[in-house]
């Protein structure tokens, strides 16, 4: 009884009495609100939501097609439902990492929290801590032994290239290198 009493005043409604439209509005208050409440963007249910539910409510009375047979009330559910759901996707909100974060000091950002996970700051204290002690073990190895380290390790030369550009054997400049590195791994133990 309540279903045809319905849907005979969405018949009267399609065809334009006003009556029937305000009673039809009226019934479906509910409906909006629920669905303006529930997919209405972040704020919940507001004024702007609840009236545009209205206007699509208004829109599906000129869409609607009797002879389809199907009911109005599940269409304008869908309908309402799908509406809503757009329009929370469209409202999405975009934050800046440059935005303020609220604390006691109200001077952090969203920038700040992020973490550089390619970057390990311990490690790299660490590797830049042991290049110093390196350095500076090199340097107290012989003037010869320091070419030596330097062009076979920096400059990525062979021992037969470091003993062509000083007229010595490659064995030479292999037994320097040997002699070199021995003084290195001593020099950093008594560091450490």
């Amino acid at each position: 009884m309540v279903n045809k009493e319905f849907e005979r005043m969405v018949t009267q409604a399609i065809e334009g009495q006003q009556e029937a439209v305000a009673e039809l509005l009226h019934r479906l208050k509910p409906l909006v609100l629920s669905y303006s409440k529930r997919y209405g963007g972040t704020r919940g249910v507001d004024e702007d939501a609840y009236q545009e539910g209205i206007l699509e409510i208004l829109k599906a009375l000129q869409d609607f097609d009797p002879s389809r047979k199907i009911p109005f009330l599940g269409y304008i559910t869908t309908k309402l439902r799908h509406y809503y759901q757009n329009r929370r996707r469209k409202e999405k909100y975009h934050y800046s990492l440059n935005q303020r974060i609220n604390g006691e000091d109200n001077t952090a950002t969203l920038e700040d929290l992020l973490e550089d996970e390619k970057v390990n700051i311990e490690e790299e204290s660490i590797r830049k801590e042991e290049k110093q002690q390196l350095m500076a073990a090199i340097k107290n190895l012989s003037p010869r032994q320091q070419e030596t380290i330097n062009a076979y390790y920096f400059k990525r030369q062979t021992l037969k290239e470091i003993g062509g550009d000083r007229s010595i054997h490659p064995i030479s400049v292999a037994k320097t290198k040997a002699t070199a590195l021995k003084n290195l791994e001593k020099s950093l133990k008594n560091l450490k």
